[in-house]
């Protein structure tokens, strides 16, 4: 299968490698949407993306298990502002927000029924937050890893662990791994 020459951003195949979900930027802005394996590009279902325009990238991911869509709106390049969606993989699953009217930075990977995210909301150095993923309202989210006096960089889920990377005094450290919420 060949998608066709554009600009993306983000491709992620399910586990099952009979689908790829991706992202392609036009003149009308970031669309996302569903290739199965073996037809035509044509047939592609569009599932998200409709109402935002050239200046904003949308970037999709499939949880660990291939079930669960998680949808990142990243507004301009300073990405002062994400919104977060996710859908199951389910045929006709709806699409739904879980953060979009908060103007702060959100990065969030699924894993075990659960949501991870890493935000500076509440906490200008980054924290990292977990909520299941029937109920992921902001209000339900427990802080897992509290602001500290180094800046968290990025959060990784790495088979069962979930690592992060901080900034502290202008270098990186090696922080401590958090597997106990992935259990």
């Amino acid at each position: 299968d060949e998608l066709p020459r554009a600009r993306y951003f983000g491709v992620s195949i399910g586990r099952e490698n009979q689908r790829v979900v991706y992202c392609r930027h036009g003149k009308e802005g970031s669309r996302v949407f569903l290739h199965r394996l073996g037809e035509k590009v044509d047939a592609d279902e569009k599932i998200f993306g409709d109402g935002y325009g050239p200046g904003v990238i949308i970037s999709p991911s499939l949880s660990d298990d291939g079930r669960h869509l998680l949808l990142t709106v990243i507004h301009g390049s300073a990405a002062d502002k994400t919104e977060l969606f996710v859908r199951s993989m389910d045929p006709g699953a709806p699409i739904r927000e879980i953060v979009a009217d908060l103007p702060y930075r959100f990065t969030g990977e699924i894993a075990g029924g659960r949501l991870f995210v890493q935000t500076n909301w509440k906490a200008p150095n980054n924290r990292v937050l977990v909520a299941a993923l029937d109920d992921p309202a902001p209000s339900k989210w427990r802080e897992i890893i509290p602001a500290g006096p180094g800046v968290i960089e990025s959060v990784s889920l790495v088979g069962g662990t979930l690592l992060v990377h901080e900034l502290q005094d202008v270098h990186s450290v090696r922080s401590e791994e958090h597997t106990s919420e992935l259990q």
